[in-house]
């Protein structure tokens, strides 16, 4: 009945993974909607200016998602410039997966290698981490991933 091999498993499996991210993210955002937007802006949302792809509201949404994730960060007490390497890390897992075509999969690991490369920066900010050298770090890390 269940016949698998492994150039039928692997895109079914990548494709009910990729399903099973959108319901979470549409869940995620549908809560959000309903519960925390009414709730106070971010500061450093508000200084930054918006972009056409990053508007307030997917910046804020964005921010409360990964929350949890950035207090796990203080909570084991991770320095942003791992966060930087780790982003780097997982920009090279992309261009692997782009090598081998699977481009959902390369596409997903460069949304976490961004929300990564995000995640260093407010980590610094709000553990007062912030020097030229770190930023340096982050900005060449940038140009490489």
């Amino acid at each position: 009945m269940w016949n698998f091999d492994e150039k039928t498993f692997l895109p079914m499996y990548i494709g009910f993974l990729s399903f099973l991210i959108v319901f979470i993210q549409l869940f995620c955002l549908f809560f959000y909607l309903l519960v925390y937007r009414k709730k106070a802006r971010d500061e450093e949302i508000a200084k930054r200016n918006p972009t056409v792809f990053t508007n307030q509201f997917f910046r804020e949404y964005w921010y409360w998602f990964t929350d949890p994730l950035l207090r796990l960060f203080i909570k084991f007490h991770i320095k942003p410039d791992h966060i930087t390497f780790l982003s780097a890390f997982i920009s090279l897992i992309a261009g692997v997966f782009f090598f081998f075509q699977l481009y959902g999969v390369g596409g997903f690991f460069m949304i976490i290698s961004g929300t990564c490369d995000m995640l260093d920066g407010r980590l610094a900010r709000l553990k007062k981490l912030e020097n030229k050298a770190g930023a340096f770090l982050d900005s060449v890390i940038d140009r490489y991933s």
